[in-house]
């Protein structure tokens, strides 16, 4: 089945596909369209070896990104530290809350075994060790389970965060049901989204196996296949309001 495309907006060839789709070719191709993509690139892996701050700066490039993907344009913006870092705080924590508040949660259901593990230790040979031992093995499968089902959930979750994040939404997490509600508005669209996801992080890891050297490149031009795919979402999104 031939899907048309629309034309993209005048002003480059980076527009976001036709109505009611998301293309991953569309972002594939996105990502060599700038002559200058290695540098670029490559300059923002450089910048991620600054401890949290680099890779705010990152997502605040990505932000550029994704607001010149909506505009229609096709390159990619150079280094801005200043302004970068401004707008990359917004994605950050729209991330970093879920990503927090889900680890919080983790560690306290973890120290549940403490009490089991002081009562095995002070019961040592006897039958209550036993006991606890077990308890405590219980817990550890429980938690391991629930870390396991919560870390797909944030993958799932994670472009739709990054999305409010270009927003300059910072704390998305407030407010589940808009997201719920877009994603069930297009649901197979967002399915589309999170694969292309996986695709690009599966992009930027080839650079890790190569060496480490390859993953200032590929880690950034991962970035960048996947905010091409956000700003396609978006515009499904503004076309629900």
């Amino acid at each position: 089945m031939e899907i048309k495309q629309k034309q993209p907006p005048a002003g480059g060839g980076g527009g976001v596909p036709s109505t009611g789709t998301v293309d991953i070719g569309a972002a594939f191709s996105f990502l060599t369209k700038d002559p200058q993509w290695v540098q670029k690139a490559g300059m923002m892996g450089l910048i991620t070896l600054i401890p949290i701050v680099g890779y705010v700066v990152l997502l605040g490039w990505c932000r550029e990104i994704f607001e010149r993907v909506r505009a229609g344009e096709d390159t990619l913006p150079s280094l801005d530290f200043g302004k970068q870092l401004e707008k990359g705080w917004a994605p950050f924590l729209a991330v970093f809350s879920v990503g927090f508040g889900f680890g919080a949660l983790i560690f306290v259901l973890q120290l549940f075994t403490l009490p089991f593990a002081l009562i095995g230790e002070a019961t040592r040979g006897t039958g209550i060790e036993t006991i606890a031992g077990l308890i405590m093995g219980l817990i550890g499968m429980l938690v391991g389970l629930l870390a396991m089902v919560g870390a797909l959930g944030l993958n799932v979750a994670m472009p739709e965060l990054i999305r409010r994040g270009f927003t300059g939404e910072s704390f998305p997490i407030a407010s589940p049901k808009l997201s719920i509600a877009a994603i069930k508005a297009n649901s197979g669209a967002y399915i589309m989204v999170v694969l292309g996801a996986i695709v690009f992080n599966m992009l930027g890891s080839v650079g890790v196996m190569a060496c480490y050297v390859g993953m200032f490149v590929t880690i950034p031009l991962g970035l960048v296949g996947m905010t091409h795919m956000i700003a396609q979402w978006q515009k499904l999104v503004d076309e629900q309001a």
